[in-house]
């Protein structure tokens, strides 16, 4: 969340696995950080959901509420091997 909050892509450089960086390329990045970043820098107020085991990889999923418009997210971090394999909002 702060990575695409700040713009700070070696965040996810840093903690995903080889496929995710691939496809993490730098425009996939500015493009999501240019929608999802701007409403989280207004701030924002999120709630764990729980996680679903889907061997050999893990999803942790967040209720996210913006506060500018109470507008709701659900944010997906999915693990495999302790490196991030996926990021997505809804």
């Amino acid at each position: 969340m702060q990575g695409i909050q700040d713009g700070d892509v070696s965040v996810f450089q840093e903690l995903g696995n080889e496929a995710f960086r691939k496809q993490m390329t730098p425009e996939l990045f500015q493009s999501s950080q240019a929608e999802i970043g701007r409403r989280l820098r207004d701030g924002y107020t999120s709630t764990y959901l729980g996680k679903i085991l889907k061997t050999p990889k893990e999803m942790f999923l967040w209720k996210i509420i913006t506060s500018k418009n109470q507008e709701q997210l659900l944010v997906t971090l999915v693990l495999e091997n302790n490196k991030v394999a996926a990021f997505y909002f809804q």
